[in-house]
């Protein structure tokens, strides 16, 4: 995994970590849910991409 992809994945991590404990205080937040959903999407993207590119050596 480059450097550049490891970075892009500790932030979008912190992003997820920091959405869901907004969801965490208002779990009524709808908006709030979606934006934690699409953030973890995101970070799955990343890591599916960055497990690839490990596996093609």
């Amino acid at each position: 995994m480059s450097e550049e992809n490891s970075e892009e994945i500790e932030v979008q991590g912190r992003k997820v970590v920091e959405l869901f404990t907004a969801c965490a205080a208002a779990p009524d937040d709808l908006a709030a849910a979606e934006a934690a959903d699409a953030a973890l999407a995101e970070l799955e993207v990343l890591l599916r991409d960055a497990e690839e590119e490990e596996l093609a050596g």
